[in-house]
């Protein structure tokens, strides 16, 4: 169900954009997906589902569904969520939920408009000061309250500007003596290689989580998006 490709509409542009997905077990809960939503914007998701393994991985594949026929350009970004929040809310008898992060990237201007729904806040470092800033919560979780309402926030990536999302397999690694790699462990991983490609800035991040873990068994799926504005 995760996107073997990225849109074609990246190709020229001056965004570099890199997807990594590693399940903690045969099968995983966690989710992520790049769709070009026609002239010149594009869906970005990632997300986790509750749980592990094969009824995890259904209701990851059902939300993917369901995002990609509720989020359009032409629409507000908040009922969207709300629809989609009340497609997973039907039938949804083992009370399943998905924490979600899903951003409407404008490209020529940079302007992202995105509703976190629950999810671990993504980073963006912006090249200009130097800094790290969180993109806070905009509702619940999706499939966990019916007749929520959420209120999607709007950043813009200037060029040079890292947005780094991922799922808790990340900040949630650690090794046999409970030491979490944690927010900070990722914020001074991505500052290590800011002027990288988004590749190099995936990889580099996932490596050092996994060096800090160190022989622990990965304990949850690790998910994360790189997207780098060119300078």
């Amino acid at each position: 169900m995760l996107p073997s490709a990225q849109p074609a509409i990246l190709t020229a542009s001056q965004y570099d954009i890199f997807s990594y997905m590693r399940p903690a077990r045969e099968v995983g809960g966690d989710l992520y997906d790049l769709a070009d939503l026609g002239g010149d914007k594009i869906l970005i998701t990632i997300g986790d589902v509750c749980g592990k393994g094969i009824p995890a991985s259904l209701f990851m594949a059902v939300t993917q569904t369901v995002m990609r026929l509720t989020v359009r350009s032409e629409q507000s970004l908040e009922k969207e969520i709300g629809a989609a929040n009340r497609l997973l809310m039907v039938n949804n008898s083992e009370d399943m939920f998905a924490t979600l992060f899903c951003g409407v990237l404008e490209m020529t201007s940079g302007t992202m408009h995105y509703c976190n729904c629950g999810h671990n806040p993504p980073l963006l470092l912006q090249f200009q000061s130097g800094a790290f800033q969180s993109l806070r919560l905009c509702g619940p979780p999706l499939g966990l309250m019916d007749d929520t309402a959420y209120m999607p926030h709007s950043i813009v990536l200037a060029p040079g500007d890292i947005l780094f999302l991922y799922t808790d397999g990340i900040t949630e690694a650690e090794n046999a003596d409970r030491i979490q790699f944690g927010t900070a462990g990722l914020q001074e991983s991505i500052f290590e290689v800011r002027d990288q490609s988004a590749r190099s800035i995936v990889e580099h991040v996932v490596g050092e989580a996994t060096k800090l873990a160190n022989d622990a068994s990965q304990s949850d799926d690790i998910t994360c998006i790189a997207i780098v504005r060119e300078k």
